[in-house]
């Protein structure tokens, strides 16, 4: 027993205390995964060695993409003219915007692939890629002229106005199953 014990620790040679400390994440790092801070953590008993600290990462979602391990995945809008035609698209990245070519007849839900686009691998070179899918954006409203172009369109692909384009798609309207 301690006769005479400090007010700080009361005897135990230890004192609890809150501490800021910056910490360096590396590139890469990915939901629940550990940083170990050696010598961050409790004091030793009786002198020793002080512990070690793991923090636990969490990574805040992008407001664009979606991460799953080093992959990174898009949803893009693409107009029906570039869908049916092929254009230059501007797809943004973790770095900078880059153009991908849409190729001509592109459908929905499409996925082309930009490698080394991605997240950094941790603690390896190189990156992984980003996954970009498209959706044919439809418009909500046409002039008269860019009305009076699609029915001419439509009518050179044999459909009769009912919006329908007479190929068999294997979906069973009526009953909306497959067939």
């Amino acid at each position: 027993m301690i006769a005479d014990p400090c007010a700080d620790c009361r005897g135990t040679g230890r004192v609890r205390k809150n501490l800021k400390k910056t910490v360096k994440i590396p590139a890469g790092i990915d939901n629940g995964q550990s940083l170990c801070l050696r010598g961050m953590g409790s004091a030793g008993h009786r002198g020793g060695q002080n512990g070690d600290l793991y923090v636990t990462i969490t990574v805040r979602p992008h407001r664009q993409f979606t991460r799953k391990g080093v992959d990174l995945y898009l949803d893009m809008p693409i107009s029906f003219t570039m869908a049916a035609l092929g254009g230059s698209l501007t797809v943004p990245t973790l770095k900078e915007s880059v153009k991908y070519q849409i190729p001509a007849g592109t459908q929905t839900g499409s996925t082309f692939r930009l490698r080394e686009q991605g997240v950094q691998r941790l603690n390896a070179n190189g990156k992984g890629d980003l996954l970009v899918t498209v959706a044919i954006e439809v418009p909500k409203h046409l002039s008269d002229e860019q009305r009076r172009i699609l029915e001419q369109f439509a009518e050179t692909l044999g459909e009769a106005g009912e919006g329908r384009t007479g190929k068999k798609s294997g979906f069973n309207r009526a009953s909306g199953s497959k067939k």
